[in-house]
């Protein structure tokens, strides 16, 4: 069982490596102002706090399933002090990961 779990960690990455190389250079091409992006992986208990100056902003985030992904990718306006952020299956765009 292990060897079809890896078999299957393995296409997948391939498969992201294929469809997501050219993200980088898009998200670069679409940054306005000098602004950089800011990127964090969530805490053990699912969380994570960006500091980011006040503006818009997008939310890009994937979590993998073992069939399926779930996808973020939606416009946020940040104000004042604090932003937050949810991000769970009823916001999520479920995707085939092959």
């Amino acid at each position: 069982m292990r060897a079809i779990v890896d078999s299957v960690r393995a296409e997948r990455e391939r498969w992201s490596g294929k469809v997501l190389k050219d993200f980088d250079a898009i998200a670069a091409a679409r940054m306005s102002g000098g602004r950089t992006g800011a990127v964090d992986t969530t805490s053990r208990a699912g969380s994570a706090v960006l500091h980011v100056e006040e503006g818009r902003w997008w939310v890009t985030a994937r979590y993998a399933l073992p069939e399926e992904e779930l996808y973020w990718n939606f416009p946020v306006e940040v104000t004042g002090e604090k932003t937050q952020v949810i991000l769970n299956e009823t916001n999520a765009e479920r995707r085939p990961l092959f």
